[in-house]
């Protein structure tokens, strides 16, 4: 996580925004066994936006017509900071490491982050092109 964080933002337009608060994926790495994801959170309301659950899920795209959508739920080896809030017209920035052994070429990863105590929740979906192709740590 050390390495990733002063790291140069490579992946730009992967992004949802809800009730004046963004999401949006800055950055992607590889190191072989994990995938380090950073994440930004831009918080334009007038309401403090705590980070409560990080869910993450693969959900598989090119299904035929009648058949069921597979989610298999990964749970992040390591989110850092681990309690985030995020004031009026702050931004914070923190790093999710998730294992690769799950991922398949037909899966994209779905994020989806809940306030705590709240009711605002905010939904990312990176394809698997972006997840096979992201570069190595230095």
């Amino acid at each position: 996580v050390q390495k990733v964080q002063p790291l140069r933002h490579n992946l730009y337009g992967v992004r949802y925004s809800a009730g004046k608060v963004k999401l949006s994926v800055v950055g992607m790495y590889s190191t072989g066994t994990m995938l380090a994801l950073q994440l930004s959170i831009t918080n334009h309301s007038s309401l403090s936006f705590t980070v409560g659950k990080l869910r993450l899920r693969l959900v598989t795209t090119h299904t035929p017509k009648r058949s069921p959508v597979q989610e298999v739920e990964v749970f992040p080896l390591l989110v850092e900071p681990t309690q985030l809030k995020v004031n009026y017209k702050q931004a914070a920035l923190f790093t999710v490491l998730v294992p690769v052994s799950d991922m398949n070429a037909r899966q994209d990863l779905h994020i989806t982050l809940h306030e705590q105590d709240g009711d605002r929740h905010l939904r990312v979906s990176i394809a698997s092109r972006f997840l096979f192709t992201a570069p190595l740590i230095p």
